[in-house]
């Protein structure tokens, strides 16, 4: 998540795009048990250095959600 949000900040800067974190969501596309442990942890991959930001939401099996292409 590190490396995408380095990305994104850098696409952001040369587009003058903004994202808005919150109204970002992330959608862990896994196992069950695996999109269990990135909302517990809110960690994307256990070695990732730091927790998603807190404004970032992620979403849950039981709820829906919009999507906004880019």
């Amino acid at each position: 998540m590190d490396l995408i949000q380095e990305i994104l900040d850098k696409w952001c800067l040369a587009s003058s795009a903004k994202f808005n974190l919150e109204k970002s969501k992330i959608i862990p596309l896994v196992l069950e048990a695996h999109r269990n442990q990135v909302i517990a942890i809110r960690k994307i991959n256990i070695r990732d250095h730091a927790p998603l930001d807190k404004q970032i939401k992620i979403a849950r099996d039981d709820k829906a959600i919009r999507i906004l292409g880019v």
